[in-house]
């Protein structure tokens, strides 16, 4: 509790009872209402009273530094300094998504901290997929959501409706954590891809991507989760299983999709050297759709590679970049080879007991 300076940030105005329902009530339980997030975790943060908000900044500094993975600001005003800013940049660092109204003074102005980039800003809409008449709006907006009488939690218990983008806000925030619990992988900028990209259209440029539908951006965010877990030398010229100067060698990779992915499709994996002595034959080979669960070996295709005959023994390394649909799934993986076996003389010069001196040659 900033505003207090205390660990007691118990609500004191209704306003962020609300907007915590909005985001995280529990769902399921035949009582009240079911939230957009289900029932993911408040971390309540008291940064003001009497809705003013006095320690806002602060409060989005302590989010961070305790953990949240979303930030949700259901608050804002006009001004936007650089230290404020720098604290927004702090969060996004950081991996944390910052969510913020967009206001309620139905007009295109300043409203920060809604405008500062790496924020998402959420206008407000109605049950009729028009803009809220209060919400502000603009090209600055990223993405809409429900605002006008909303049905959430209220102070001291039970249930009112409220209206503004400080509803619309949580809604947002609440969709985030539900992706970001889904597609624990993904960064700030690919949660955001796909919030705004699953949005409804409703014909409003000014709206930002449209109205939030948070099931067409989990369909989205869908992914194979594929790795490549080794690397083997089929084969080589003379079968010590090196790799050495003018020699060809055929070079084969495992593929896993893991279990909780999905069907991976359209699978596509390229050899990259990191060497311009090595030349690749089929520096790009299709593996087959891969189930979850799956794992794939291309012994019967491998990749070739050739050395150049007049390679000095070194290390280097050879990338394989995947890629396959849907999402757009793709990683890479490097390994390190080494290339030539080079002669080494261990000499001795201590002499043994016969008073020679012992000299050995390894390779």
């Amino acid at each position: 509790d900033y505003y207090s300076n205390d660990n007691n940030p118990n609500d004191q105005s209704g306003h962020g009872t609300h907007c915590s329902g909005d985001a995280a009530a529990v769902t399921n339980n035949n009582n009240g209402v079911a939230s957009i997030g289900y029932d993911c975790a408040i971390m309540p943060v008291r940064a003001g009273h009497g809705g003013v908000i006095t320690r806002g900044y602060d409060g989005i500094e302590y989010a961070v530094r305790s953990g949240a993975h979303v930030v949700s600001l259901s608050w804002g005003g006009r001004g936007g300094g650089g230290g404020q800013n720098q604290v927004i940049q702090y969060a996004y660092d950081n991996d944390v998504m910052v969510i913020a109204a967009a206001g309620n003074d139905n007009e295109d102005g300043n409203f920060y901290p809604a405008r500062f980039d790496n924020v998402i800003a959420v206008a407000a809409t109605d049950d009729r997929d028009r803009k809220a008449n209060f919400s502000n709006y603009g090209d600055w907006i990223d993405i809409s959501a429900p605002g006008v009488a909303i049905y959430s939690t209220v102070l001291g218990g039970g249930y009112n409706r409220m209206q503004g983008t400080s509803m619309a806000c949580p809604i947002v925030a609440g969709a985030a954590v539900l992706i970001r619990s889904a597609y624990p992988w993904m960064s700030v900028d690919e949660v955001a891809e796909i919030l705004l990209d699953g949005a409804d259209d409703i014909g409003r440029d000014d709206m930002g991507s449209g109205r939030l539908n948070v099931y067409e951006s989990l369909l989205l965010g869908a992914r194979p989760l594929l790795g490549v877990e080794d690397m083997e030398i089929l084969a080589d010229d003379n079968d010590d299983q090196h790799i050495d100067p003018g020699e060809t060698i055929d070079i084969a990779i495992t593929l896993t999709n893991g279990e909780n992915g999905v069907l991976a499709e359209n699978i596509s994996v390229t050899i990259i050297p990191h060497d311009a002595g090595i030349m690749i034959e089929n520096p790009n080979i299709e593996f087959p759709d891969m189930e979850p669960g799956d794992e794939f070996t291309n012994e019967d295709n491998p990749f070739q590679i050739e050395i150049e005959r007049d390679a000095i023994p070194h290390t280097t390394w050879l990338e394989f970049v995947v890629s396959a649909e849907p999402a757009n799934a793709n990683l890479s993986r490097t390994f390190e080879i080494l290339v030539g076996h080079p002669t080494i003389l261990v000499v001795d010069d201590d002499e043994n007991e016969e008073g020679a001196a012992a000299r050995a040659i390894y390779k």
